[in-house]
Parts: structure tokens; C-alpha cells; sequence
């Protein structure tokens, strides 16, 4: 491919990480979506034009990262405690890590699919595009994060959320781009048009779509405690969280569900055994349900300690409880531990020494007019993925996440963190309630778009009407595992033939 001749070799470095930087501007708070399309066109351009292909998708990801995952210093300085320089260095650990996935990318573009023919080129390059952010959600752990079909709620291209998740919608965005991209050259410039349009219009057409039906209504109750980080795990400062839900809960007993965030009450279930009877004595004399966020104590055999385990208790006509199954390394859990343990504040959070909940649970459950209601549960940052989120019930009638994102302190993580959740709420086609510690709790509609919330730092219970859905997206029944094989097989089946292919035909 010939593109934009006129720049300077020397400039394509810089214009990748330019566009790294303002990729993360379509993402929320900014929620700008051509900014990230436009953004993935400037580095397939930067990936043919470049000398190295490496060298361009990494800075790419130097700029995505350290633009969008900025937050990730207020985690570790303001609440980790950690010096501003060391929690500077663990930030440019983690920035220049993350870096090297696209940079891999830009690595097989160039070496595979660089004089390819453009719709050739175009498919290639959107299938490498998903598939490094389908090994961003599980590759050491996992960090799915700014992945580009976020950026695309709210637009045509989310309407695919549904049928094959997240993945798809970032695969017809990329398409779109870097078809786009390849209708810079005069040959098939208008096949090359014609493929960055349809996804657009097919994606109006699948809007009109209603995957799931709303069944009973239920009134929810959302309490926001806004319990300060630096307060909340003080012995001293018990009392606040307490009095705050107390208070907080007695203006929703009316409600059919209330729920309180993630660790809402900072004592273990055993330690507030009698603080939880009274919420199950209230609940049951209002027939209301309630989910509290709280720790609990269990027995480790594997390493013949009691640890710690992150759950959801359900109270009054709401029965189970869910314990995380998805851990945040270092915030839940220290990888090699005998070397990080007490190095600095960091390694040693509130809720550091945690262990995962099993990975197949009994989902929690709510009795609503003499019927039981399954609700998918997601803590915190499981809320990033699609599988565990879709694993987390069979026939889920809400979709429940409770978080505390405090963490982020007044960032912009928050805000990525809610968009999310939309995402989540529009592939399983459900009402989506996350209550979280200090914001951004919100209720979100099955079709991804909020219908209330609470801003950050206010003390208050958001209230909402939502319905109990049944139906199943194509996503929550066949899931993306068979899109991930379908690409695979395109992508070799495109270095395949583009090797057949003499250089002098390509």
C-alpha cells in the first residue's frame, strides 16, 4: 500500500503515539466514538508507512495506556500509599508492559500483510485488532480494558453487542477503519468504501431488534454511602459506615430490592453478625430484599490459613451469596508474595490477602410476587468480563455489579468503568443496577444506555423502576468462543494465501 507519501519517515513514530493518546478520547468521560475509529485509521496508516511495525503499535500503546489508564497512578499513590516517584515507576512498568501487545500486532501486519491488496489488508488488520483485545482478557490475568468496542456505545455498531459481545463490536469498528483506511488508494477504492460503510447500516437495522422481553417490574433502591477510602477501613471510623447504611436504608424499605455496594459494611460477615440480623429481621417484616457487599473469613486448606473472601450476602427474601471469583492482582491478592508482602503499603491493602470463589456458584436469588428471580452478580472489576458475567447465572431475570471505585479517586476510571457496565447490561439484554461506594452508581437499560445515576461523592439512594427480563441474547447463548475460532481461521487463512501469492501479483 501507498498512503501519504508526503510525510517524513521520521514523523510516523510520533503520529502512532498521537494517535495512542487520543484513542482513549472515545472512551467516557469524552465519549467521542470517531475519535477512537479515527484514531485505529491513523495507526493502520502509521503500520504501512512505518519502518518498524513494532515500534508504531507500541507507541500506540504507550499513548493508549498512558492517557486512558492514567488512573491507575491515583490507585497506587493516593490509596496505595505508595511515594509519587515508585508509584511513577510501577506506572511506567505497567504502561510500557501493556505497550508490547500492539506492538506485536504492528510486528504481523508488517511482516505478513504489508503488500497485500487492499480489502485483503483491511480484514487482516481488523482480525489482528480483536484478537490482541480477545488476549487482553485473559493473558496474566487479564487487563480488558479500552477495548474499542466500548467507545462505540451509543452509535450503530453497538446493536452487534448482542448477537457475539464486545468482540464483535470491536471487530466491525476496526473493519470500518482500516476499510476506510485502504480507500485512500485508487485500487478498490469503492469496494474498500463499501465495506467501512455496511457495518453501519447493518448495525441500524439490528437496533430495531428486541432480543429479550421485560417481564414483572421491580423498585430498586441503590445506596451511593460515600464513605471516605482513607476512613473506611479504620477501626475508629466503623461506626460512620454503619450509621450511613443504617440511615440510607431506612428511606428505601419500600423498595422490592436494595442493595448496598462492595464492602459497604468493612467488617467481616462474622464480625457483623449481629449488624446483619437486624437487616434481615427489617427486610423480612417489609418483604424486601437486600444485598450487602461485605468480607468474609474461610478457610484456605491449599495454604492452611483463614483468608479472605469478597462477596455479595443476600438478606429478607434475597438468599445466597456470591464470592468473587475474579481477583485484581495486588488489590486482592500479592502475586510471589514472600517477596512483595510489605514492601510498600500497596502490597498490603485491606483486602489483600483474599481468595477466589469457586469458579461454578449457586446464583443469588430474589422472591418477587411468589416467584423465584435469578440475578447474575459481578464484583467490581469482574464486571470487564463478558464470559463471567454471562457464566454468573443461567436464566438471569437483573444483572447486579457492586463496586468500590474509590480506588480511582477523582479520575476518569470511574466513568470507563460504568461504560463497562453498559456493555454488559446490552449483550445479556438485562436491566443492569450497580451500586458503588462513592460513584458512578447508575440503573442501565437492556439496550446499554443509563437511565439515572448518582454523580461521584454524593450520599443518597438512587431509586429506579426496572422489569425482570427473559428471552437470551445470541451472546448469552452461544457466547464469542466460536468468533474467536472464526477469525482465527481467517486470519490464517489470509497469511496463507497471501504467501501463495508471487510479490510481484500483490
Amino acid at each position: 500500500m501507498v498512503l501519504l507519501t508526503s510525510v517524513k519517515p521520521f514523523a510516523w513514530p510520533a503520529l502512532a503515539l498521537l494517535a495512542g493518546a487520543v484513542f482513549p478520547f472515545g472512551f467516557a468521560p469524552f465519549e467521542v466514538p470517531l475519535v477512537s475509529i479515527a484514531a485505529v485509521g491513523l495507526l493502520a496508516i502509521c503500520l504501512v508507512r512505518a519502518r518498524s511495525g513494532f515500534l508504531s503499535g507500541y507507541l500506540f500503546g504507550l499513548g493508549k495506556y498512558g492517557v486512558g489508564a492514567s488512573w491507575i497512578y491515583v490507585s497506587i499513590h493516593v490509596h496505595g500509599n505508595a511515594p509519587p516517584v515508585l508509584a511513577g515507576f510501577l506506572v511506567v512498568v505497567f504502561v510500557t508492559g501493556m505497550a508490547i501487545l500492539p506492538g506485536l500486532l504492528g510486528v504481523l501486519m508488517h511482516r505478513y500483510f504489508r503488500v497485500a491488496t487492499p480489502l485483503a489488508w483491511a480484514l487482516a488488520f481488523a482480525l489482528l485488532w480483536t484478537l490482541h483485545e480477545w488476549v487482553l482478557m485473559w493473558i496474566l490475568t487479564g487487563f480488558p480494558w479500552l477495548l474499542l468496542g466500548y467507545a462505540q456505545l451509543g452509535t450503530p455498531m453497538e446493536a452487534f453487542a448482542p448477537i457475539a459481545g464486545i468482540l464483535s463490536v470491536t471487530f466491525v469498528s476496526a473493519l470500518s477503519a482500516a476499510a476506510l483506511v485502504s480507500a485512500l488508494q485508487p485500487r478498490a477504492r469503492t469496494a474498500c468504501v463499501a465495506v467501512a460503510v455496511l457495518p453501519w447500516l447493518v448495525g441500524v437495522a439490528l437496533w430495531q431488534i428486541e432480543w429479550t422481553t421485560r417481564d414483572a417490574n421491580l423498585h430498586i433502591a441503590l445506596a451511593q454511602g460515600s464513605v471516605p477510602q482513607a476512613l473506611k477501613w479504620q477501626p475508629e471510623h466503623l461506626d460512620l459506615s454503619l450509621d450511613t447504611y443504617d440511615s440510607l436504608m431506612d428511606a428505601a424499605w419500600d423498595a422490592d430490592l436494595i442493595i448496598l455496594p462492595e464492602a459497604a459494611i468493612p467488617l467481616t460477615s462474622q464480625a457483623a453478625a449481629e449488624y446483619l440480623a437486624t437487616i434481615e429481621a427489617r427486610a423480612m417484616a417489609t418483604d424486601s430484599s437486600v444485598i450487602v457487599g461485605i468480607p468474609r473469613v474461610v478457610r484456605d486448606d491449599d495454604a492452611e490459613r483463614w483468608v479472605l473472601e469478597n462477596t455479595a450476602q443476600g438478606f429478607g427474601l434475597a438468599e445466597g451469596v456470591y464470592a468473587k471469583r475474579h481477583l485484581v492482582p495486588f488489590g486482592e491478592y500479592v502475586p510471589l508474595e514472600s517477596l512483595l508482602r510489605g514492601l510498600i503499603g500497596f502490597f498490603d491493602l485491606p483486602m489483600s490477602h483474599s481468595k477466589p470463589g469457586a469458579e461454578t456458584q449457586v446464583p443469588l436469588s430474589i422472591t418477587l410476587d411468589d416467584e423465584l428471580v435469578e440475578v447474575a452478580l459481578a464484583i467490581c472489576y469482574e464486571i470487564a468480563y463478558p464470559n463471567l458475567v454471562s457464566s454468573a447465572a443461567s436464566a438471569p431475570g437483573l444483572l447486579v455489579t457492586i463496586s468500590n471505585d474509590a480506588w480511582f479517586g477523582k479520575s476518569i476510571g470511574p466513568w470507563q468503568h460504568l461504560e463497562i457496565a453498559r456493555m454488559r447490561a446490552l449483550e445479556q439484554g438485562r436491566y443492569l443496577a450497580r451500586a458503588t461506594n462513592n460513584g458512578v452508581t447508575a440503573v442501565i437499560a437492556p439496550d446499554g444506555h443509563i437511565m439515572s445515576l448518582l454523580e461521584t461523592d454524593v450520599r443518597d439512594v438512587l431509586r429506579a423502576d426496572v422489569g425482570v427480563m427473559r428471552g437470551e441474547t445470541p451472546y448469552k447463548r452461544f457466547g464469542h468462543t466460536w468468533l474467536i475460532v472464526l477469525m482465527c481461521l481467517s486470519l490464517g487463512a489470509l497469511a496463507w494465501r497471501q504467501a501463495a501469492l508471487p510479490i510481484a501479483k500483490q
